[in-house]
């Protein structure tokens, strides 16, 4: 018998009724089925495990939405077996143990580098490792004083303290117990020499073949975690993010929606799911943008109140989506009075001031008069004109004539 793992259990049982008594940690309990326990409450998908109706837990603080909290017998972390070249956890001593050899080990809730950091591991630490991971990642208990996060609306800490406080601690020792395979307080005793039946044998294997399986998925999880975020840093259309998120599925449907895998798959589903809706809605008003273009021509398009709206939803869906701010310069400019003057060398106005035109590549020509502005200061400079008046149509010349009310000097 493990005398010094429930000597351990014993005082921590103790300790923990003491506390509430003394006003130390309050203990409270989870009010819903599922409930997601976060790493931190910055990144919506960042989970860690997932509580049902009546779990019971210490709670550090409540902060707003967040209750900060310790779970009973801690819960797994991700840290690197080595840092570039360098050993960062000695496994040396024994299967299931760890020490940390190096200063400020980051400890992450995923096997994956694109995940913030909890905490640190500080040399000399002894660490509890519960399995492999591909990458060089082991998968460890967290120190005993890393918090988690529960939307607080799902915790109740109004409860009978002294029994609550009871309740973790025994939780905490079953937790504790389970991870060095105990069942009650007796250690399971290894069979004798012979005694290992073929159904024993079998199990062992299946179990083995199971623990493969999981691996293979976490490490395909991981793999589409990188292409997750190269797609995203781009514009994707639907049919990619529906092809990525079609992995996602079928990575949650193998692994089951009660496991870790399936949860965190599940979440980057849904999350993709989401961009699909934006992407497909952005492809649609591109489309709708396109046919009016067709129809109107690249002369009068400019003037078509339709087309400046489908332009303006287009920019704020994409703002929406990157977060960039829309270049809202340009629809301060009619379509085609921006380009730049000329004079006409040909003819005079009854000033003698000349004549000016306006000229754009690919478009009509325009012939500029204007009371406000005295048009000889921008020749040859590009203008976008933000007010004119038609005062001849054009019907019977190759230009129209306009008068400049407000313009500005693009260069």
């Amino acid at each position: 018998m493990n005398w010094t793992s429930l000597t351990l259990s014993a005082l921590a049982l103790g300790f923990a009724t003491l506390s509430a008594a003394a006003q130390g940690p309050r203990f409270g309990t989870i009010k819903a089925d599922n409930v997601s326990v976060m790493a931190g409450t910055e990144r919506p998908d960042a989970e860690i495990a997932r509580l049902d109706r009546g779990a019971v837990v210490e709670v550090v603080s409540i902060r707003g939405d967040w209750a900060e909290l310790r779970l009973p017998g801690g819960f797994s972390v991700y840290a690197m077996e080595k840092v570039g070249d360098r050993v960062a956890i000695d496994r040396k001593g024994g299967p299931g143990e760890g020490i940390v050899v190096t200063s400020g080990l980051a400890i992450r809730p995923r096997p994956n580098r694109d995940w913030p950091a909890m905490g640190v591991f500080q040399t000399n630490v002894r660490l509890e490792v519960l399995r492999e991971h591909p990458g060089g990642w082991l998968e460890v208990v967290a120190p005993r004083d890393e918090t988690v996060f529960v939307a607080s609306r799902y915790v109740d800490s109004t409860g009978e303290q002294a029994g609550l406080a009871r309740s973790f601690a025994l939780a905490a020792s079953e937790v504790e117990s389970r991870r060095a395979g105990r069942v009650g307080d007796a250690p399971i005793a290894a069979p004798a020499a012979g005694e290992r039946t073929a159904a024993a044998l079998g199990a062992d294997a299946a179990s083995k073949q199971d623990e493969a399986v999981e691996l293979a998925r976490q490490a395909r999880l991981v793999e589409l975690e990188g292409q997750f975020d190269s797609l995203l840093a781009g514009k994707p259309g639907p049919e990619a993010l529906a092809a990525l998120r079609q992995r996602y599925e079928e990575i949650a449907r193998e692994a089951g929606p009660e496991t870790e895998v399936g949860r965190a798959a599940t979440t980057r589903a849904d999350a993709l799911r989401r961009h699909e809706r934006v992407a497909a809605s952005m492809e649609s008003v591109d489309a709708r943008i396109a046919r009016l273009e067709n129809e109107m021509g690249t002369v009068d398009r400019g003037y078509s109140e339709e087309l400046r709206e489908l332009r303006e939803k287009r920019k704020s869906e994409l703002s929406a989506r990157s977060g960039a701010d829309a270049d809202a310069r340009a629809a301060r400019f009619l379509e085609n009075g921006i380009g730049q003057i000329y004079r006409d060398f040909g003819e005079t106005v009854a000033d003698n001031r000349g004549v000016f035109m306006l000229t754009k590549a690919g478009e009509r020509r325009y012939r500029l008069v204007s009371d406000r502005y005295d048009l000889g200061e921008y020749r040859d400079k590009t203008i976008g004109i933000t007010k004119w008046t038609v005062l001849e149509d054009g019907a019977n010349t190759p230009w129209r004539k306009v008068r400049v009310e407000r313009l500005e000097v693009l260069r």
